[in-house]
């Protein structure tokens, strides 16, 4: 599926959105902050509109987006949105808290592959624009995001997939509680998993 966006689709009431993503708040640690997507920032940043740094209420660095954020993880995460518009608050962009009381840095994006109502063994996914990499960011975000995935009752465990070679992401994994479970679905990677305590 490909999805065409034009300026116009996000040129709509700014204020309205904003009190849309307000409905879903934000999950806040010590130095970051986990913004709920809505449709409306995903078609904003895929055209780079001047509004998604509105909607997001955080500044965008040129280099935005991170590695994995290309045409078909946008086409993915809005199919998904429009298929479960009752769902919220499964997806999420990073945002780094200013140590200056400016305003917070779009910083990278963490989530889960669907809405967490749907499954009890949900996979996570996360990445980081290169300039905020091997600060911690990455743990703490998947520590945060496991907390609320876990504050639903239903979940059993939460699981994830990476690449043998792919170190800074198993280092996130390991701080985070997760342990190596075998091969992943997707060929070459492995699976790991943290269970409820």
């Amino acid at each position: 599926m490909t999805f065409l966006i034009s300026k116009l689709a996000v040129s709509a009431d700014v204020s309205a959105l904003e009190r849309t993503r307000d409905m879903v708040p934000d999950i806040v640690s010590d130095r970051i902050e986990l913004i709920s997507i809505t449709p409306e920032m995903l078609r904003a940043d895929f055209v780079k509109s001047p509004e998604f740094s509105v909607l997001i209420d955080a500044e965008v660095p040129a280099a935005w987006p991170s590695d994995g954020w290309d045409e078909n993880a946008y086409n993915y995460l809005l199919e998904r949105m429009e298929k479960y518009p009752e769902y919220r608050g499964w997806s999420r962009y990073i945002a780094v808290k200013p140590s200056d009381g400016g305003r917070r840095i779009l910083a990278g994006g963490c989530g889960l592959l669907g809405p967490v109502e749907l499954t009890d063994d949900p996979e996570i996914g996360y990445g980081l624009l290169g300039a905020f990499q091997h600060q911690g960011y990455a743990t703490e975000a998947v520590t945060a995001l496991v907390g609320w995935i876990f504050g639903h009752a239903h979940v059993k465990s939460v699981h994830a997939q990476t690449f043998p070679d792919h170190c800074a992401s198993l280092g996130v994994l390991a701080r985070c509680g997760f342990g190596f479970v075998g091969d992943g679905l997707e060929e070459g990677a492995v699976l790991y998993r943290r269970w409820r305590e």
